[in-house]
């Protein structure tokens, strides 16, 4: 092309230049044995080059004595790292090769693992930073391309990044800061990211797990979710308060029961005890209530019980006083207690069918308050208490625009008392149909502190490797790794170690890819359908004790750094993996190797089914312009004549029946039904009274014609716009037959 052709002219007329500046070089050069450099550093140009780098000097220390022996045309520009005529010629063939295969690719920011695996598959890279770090495109104009890149390290990739830097390249990795402008994107390049995937932010999560119902599939698609709400929408937020209020009403009531059956009564009330007993039997009515609803025992009932705001204060004092200052309830008769413990258990067991999540919650009833659309765990924080919420979400004190609250898993699977949670990765190739790909590896990610729902410290409860890497890690297990991390191996034998080993591929393993597949499915509506795109993700797990998978949240552009000896080994891997995925001959070739990815669904999209409403096809020749056909009526001037034709032609005459009987299979069956009932019933009694009617005024002598007789209602008048010429002509053909007919037959007998 233009900008290669450019480059070898310049690089043919600068040999003569460098030629003599080598020979000046040579003359000026004092090189040493004994001392291993060049004694005249002040006017050697070569010398000069080893006092800044004397490693290159040493394995070109005979440099000069070869450059004496040089022929100056031999096409050889300089050994310092410059390139040759014939490496610069290889470089454009090169590249003009990858433009032809659609094998050019560019990748932004530092992934030396997807750099080096296109690069093993012969794709040229565009390198966008290096390109601009050298400002060749601001160069002067009275300086030669070729002179400007001669004295670079790395020459080839910057003459690469030069003859591509009008190009469109095939391959695209991207990261999530960088913006992308969607119109400008050829539609045949790959690139790693959907337009439009807003289920990894926290809001959009939330919105679209509202209708997992609508997607679960058994075996298929099934997500676990703790309870969430986007409360900077009103409705939301009156539904999380009355969630945050049933919540309390049931932890008090497990904290009744857990007390009196672990130490009896003595340690639940007390003569200094500052609880009211009227605080555990509100909660048992608000429950009951609840229940009721649920079963639609309020339906008939009028005169509901109006609960006021300033009672749900009272009863959350109580049950802040009971559950996190432990307090005792006040003394009382011991019957009452008694009863109380019984109604409470009984409301608890009732409770299981309409709180799925009643195990999960706890006691302390704990929640999460998590920005919209923020990352690596920044602006998280965990309260226990319904007005601290109210004063994080308050408009005027909010820095973000949107907040999500998600009911916090209390009970978790802990490994020697510490907290931890999965990141699984996963693929998806197409949006439209639904194509899914699931690492077969994931991390298990602890938190630095032990376990303790008395402390809300991110450090306790968080998991992110951003958040701990900030803390020490406090007295743990010996057995808990200094990194924070193991992988899913290490976590099988562990497993295995207490009995549970079937749990991973029963249990864990499963849960995830459903919970993945009723994620996206639930979430496919709103995604772009732009071809060539895919996107890794990773997605948060937590265990609860049954060892089933909760999804906690999904995260686009995952962390992929070597930031421990786990990850230093699977996010290399991972990403080589990918490339064996997306490119061409892998997404093709069935047969091909995809690493450690697995096909976990595919979505089949039945054919469109042709259109099954009504039928309104018609077949037949052009409607005439008249709207309406009027049978002809023949007057008694040509009624001799007429006779005579229709005696002549009576037996070649087909009778009505039989001509309806030919018409329908031309016709639509509605049409046919028209045609059948106008003769057999109308036409046939307009006919014969109408014949009665004349052949008396004619048998009288009267001279009117027919057109006089019959009223100007009572003649036929047949609607053809949606008839054929087959049942125009056999409609009129059968009406003059009946006509003639009947008043051969009167005048015969007359």
């Amino acid at each position: 092309d233009e900008e290669s052709s450019e480059v070898l002219e310049e690089a043919e007329n600068l040999k003569p230049r460098r030629n003599s500046e080598l020979k000046q070089k040579q003359k000026n050069c004092e090189f040493s044995e004994e001392k291993n450099e060049c004694n005249n550093l002040e006017s050697c140009n070569i010398g000069l080059k080893v006092k800044n780098n004397c490693e290159i000097f040493k394995k070109q220390k005979n440099q000069c004595q070869k450059k004496q022996g040089s022929d100056p045309d031999d096409g050889v520009m300089s050994d310092d790292g410059s390139m040759t005529c014939e490496k610069l010629i290889k470089v454009k063939d090169k590249v003009e090769k990858a433009i032809r295969d659609r094998k050019t690719f560019s990748v932004q920011g530092s992934f030396p693992t997807i750099r080096e695996a296109m690069k093993q598959r012969g794709w040229v890279e565009r390198d966008i930073q290096r390109y601009k770090c050298n400002s060749l495109d601001e160069l002067s104009s009275n300086v030669p391309f070729f002179a400007s890149v001669t004295d670079l390290r790395n020459t080839e990739s910057t003459l690469t990044a030069r003859l591509l830097r009008n190009v469109k390249v095939d391959f695209l990795w991207t990261m999530r800061s960088e913006p992308i402008d969607w119109k400008d994107v050829p539609k045949k390049q790959l690139i790693n990211r959907f337009p439009r995937a807003y289920f990894t932010t926290k809001v959009g999560l939330c919105a679209y797990l509202q209708n997992m119902h609508w997607f679960c599939e058994n075996g298929v698609s099934h997500v676990l979710f703790p309870r969430c709400y986007n409360v900077c929408h009103p409705e939301e937020m009156t539904a999380f308060t009355d969630d945050f209020r049933i919540t309390a009403c049931l932890g008090l009531l497990k904290w009744l029961v857990e007390k009196y059956e672990k130490t009896g009564e003595e340690s639940i009330k007390s003569v200094e005890g500052k609880i009211p007993f009227t605080a555990v039997e509100f909660a048992i009515q608000r429950c009951q209530e609840y229940i009721g609803v649920q079963n639609h025992e309020d339906i008939d009932k009028f005169d509901s019980l109006t609960v006021w705001e300033h009672q749900w204060d009272q009863f959350l004092t109580s049950y802040y006083l009971a559950v996190h200052d432990n307090l005792l309830l006040m003394e009382c008769r011991t019957p009452a207690l008694q009863e109380l413990y019984q109604a409470a258990k009984r409301v608890l067991h009732d409770m299981r069918k309409f709180w799925p999540q009643i195990d999960l919650d706890g006691m302390n009833n704990i929640w999460i308050v998590k920005p919209g659309a923020k990352s690596r765990g920044r602006g998280i924080q965990l309260t226990n208490k319904l007005e601290k919420v109210m004063d994080k979400i308050n408009p005027a004190a909010i820095k973000e625009s949107r907040y999500v609250v998600q009911k916090y898993i209390e009970r978790p699977l802990l490994i020697y008392n510490t907290k931890f949670d999965i990141r699984q990765w996963f693929l998806v190739t197409s949006a439209q149909p639904l194509t899914i790909w699931m690492y077969k590896e994931s991390y298990l990610r602890f938190c630095s502190q032990t376990f303790d729902l008395n402390n809300l410290h991110e450090s306790v409860h968080l998991c992110n490797n951003a958040v701990q890497c900030k803390y020490k890690n406090a007295k743990r297990d010996a057995c808990l790794p200094d990194e924070n991390m193991w992988d899913c191996y290490t976590f099988q034998t562990y497993l295995r170690g207490i009995g549970r080993a079937e749990m991973w591929e029963k249990s864990i393993y499963p849960g995830m890819k459903e919970s993945i597949i009723c994620t996206l499915l639930a979430s496919q509506e709103h995604m772009d359908r732009r071809k060539n795109c895919f996107e890794l993700y990773g997605a948060d797990f937590m265990l609860d004790e049954e060892f089933s998978p909760w999804l906690i949240e999904i995260n686009s552009c995952p962390c992929m750094q070597p930031t421990t000896s786990v990850t230093a080994r699977m996010c290399s891997q991972c990403l080589d993996d990918v490339i064996k995925v997306i490119l061409p001959e892998g997404r093709f070739d069935r047969r091909a190797s995809t690493g450690m990815f697995e096909l976990v669904y595919r979505q089949q999209i039945p054919r469109s089914p042709p259109y099954l409403g009504m039928s309104l096809s018609i077949r037949g020749s052009k409607i005439p312009n008249s709207a309406f056909f009027r049978m002809p009526i023949r007057t008694s001037n040509q009624s001799n004549e007429f006779e005579n034709m229709q005696l002549n032609s009576n037996n070649n005459t087909l009778n009505l029946e039989e001509n309806v009987k030919r018409t329908v299979k031309y016709i639509q069956p509605v049409i046919a039904n028209l045609i059948e009932g106008l003769t057999n019933q109308k036409l046939e009694r307009k006919l014969n009274s109408n014949t009665e009617e004349y052949n008396k005024m004619e048998h009288m002598g009267n001279s009117k014609s027919l057109d006089d007789v019959v009223p100007e209602n009572d003649k036929m008048v047949i609607n053809i716009q949606e008839i054929s010429d087959t049942q125009e002509r056999l409609c009129t053909e059968n009406y003059d037959h009946k006509f003639n007919t009947n008043r051969v037959e009167r005048n015969h007998n007359s």
